[in-house]
């Protein structure tokens, strides 16, 4: 696993898109960034877990694994459509569908859900599925 270079690479991915204001490593709690002004768009993202596969050749070789990522969205009320579709575009379009990072596998949405809203912002949670190799 390349934890690191992946959210380097999706992070990447996600500033090329038109509208986000800012775009960063997960580090905090969503009531406390819900709580700052947010006029302009942010995301942010988080490894949100995995499952380690069983193994398939003796010797094992690198364990594979299943990761999960978040990407949580914070965005004013009224402008969320636009950008949960630009983000789960596939990636010829500028979005995270389809993303092949640093380490193997395809990024590919699983779910997405409204975590939380002021009637200002909104916070999305979309998850992201990747399988390494």
């Amino acid at each position: 696993m390349q934890l690191v270079a992946m959210r380097t690479e999706i992070i990447a991915q996600l500033e090329k898109l038109p509208g986000l204001a800012s775009v960063q490593p997960w580090a905090g709690d969503v009531e406390k960034v819900l709580g700052q002004p947010k006029a302009a768009r942010s995301a942010f993202v988080a490894p949100a877990g995995g499952r380690f596969l069983p193994m398939q050749t003796m010797p094992p070789g690198a364990p594979r694994c299943e990761l999960l990522w978040d990407v949580i969205l914070f965005l004013p009320a009224g402008a969320d459509a636009e950008t949960l579709e630009a983000v789960v575009a596939p990636v010829a379009q500028g979005g995270l569908s389809g993303l092949r990072p640093t380490g193997g596998g395809i990024l590919w949405p699983t779910d997405f859900e409204l975590v939380s809203s002021t009637g200002l912002a909104n916070a999305y949670r979309i998850t992201f599925e990747l399988t390494t190799t």
